[in-house]
């Protein structure tokens, strides 16, 4: 199998089966499932310094636009039905409590970025945390995670901030005032949810230095695998360019392009 390491922060859009109780012991590990991948993460306790970043205002604009491509995730996860599955997925929110328990919170600075409906943010304010900056740019999602902040008892620890990441002012969050950083950002093979760069934005600018990152890395294993059946179900999704005759018309030649286009496609299933 070819392997690839890479530092990731945890995503909304996989199943996270893990085990990060070790986290702050000396790391654990974490797996998840992803289409055609097996993803093995191991939880890191500790980051390096911080870098960079004076966090006087929102983060420069030739970083700023990166979220604007994410608008069909927001419409997705703000969904109910959705935020639903996550939580029934009880493997990850017991591995993501586990880790969070582990954790020095008592008294800290928690941002908990793309909180959904704020279980990771309510489980740290939970575990002790001070204050917790949860980060949802989805409108309805951040409404539904301050009521259900309020119903539960953390509206004075929780604090709902329904912006992107780089639009957060520093009146909202200072500079270097955050003490651990939690996410669940995963999507299929770490990156499709550019998780990466929220978390990676966030702790250039607001995780004080020797802070945490939850999850800190990863490393994802590819294995080849070949399935006849569902390659013959995939070419016959193209059929129609098997007609020899359509309107007196052969179209048979464009069936190999229709073949391969179909074979360059990624299979989510």
């Amino acid at each position: 199998p070819v392997c690839q390491r890479a530092p990731v922060s945890s995503g909304r859009g996989a199943s996270v089966a893990a085990d990060m109780s070790a986290a702050m012991a000396g790391g654990g590990v974490a797996r998840a499932s992803a289409p055609g991948a097996a993803i093995w993460g191991r939880v890191v306790g500790r980051c390096g310094p911080r870098i960079g970043g004076s966090g006087r205002s929102p983060m420069p604009s030739t970083v700023r636009h990166f979220s604007r491509r994410i608008d069909g995730y927001l419409q997705y996860y703000g969904k109910l039905k959705n935020q639903e599955g996550m939580l029934r997925d009880r493997a990850r929110v017991d591995a993501y409590k586990a880790a969070l328990e582990s954790a020095p919170l008592q008294g800290a600075t928690v941002m908990d970025i793309g909180t959904g409906s704020g279980i990771l943010a309510f489980l740290a304010a939970r575990a002790g945390a001070r204050r917790v900056y949860a980060v949802e740019a989805s409108p309805p999602v951040a409404r539904l995670a301050s009521r259900l902040a309020r119903a539960n008892g953390f509206g004075g620890v929780v604090q709902v901030v329904p912006k992107h990441v780089e639009d957060i002012t520093e009146e909202e969050v200072p500079t270097g005032s955050v003490d651990v950083i939690v996410s669940e950002l995963f999507s299929h093979f770490l990156v499709g949810e550019l998780g990466l760069q929220a978390v990676t934005m966030a702790k250039k600018r607001f995780l004080r230095p020797g802070g945490l990152v939850l999850p800190a890395t990863a490393e994802l294993k590819l294995s080849p695998f070949e399935d006849p059946s569902l390659g013959a179900e995939l070419r016959l999704r193209h059929k129609f360019w098997m007609q020899r005759d359509y309107y007196g018309l052969d179209l048979s030649a464009a069936m190999p392009i229709a073949e391969e286009q179909q074979m360059r496609e990624n299979i989510i299933d």
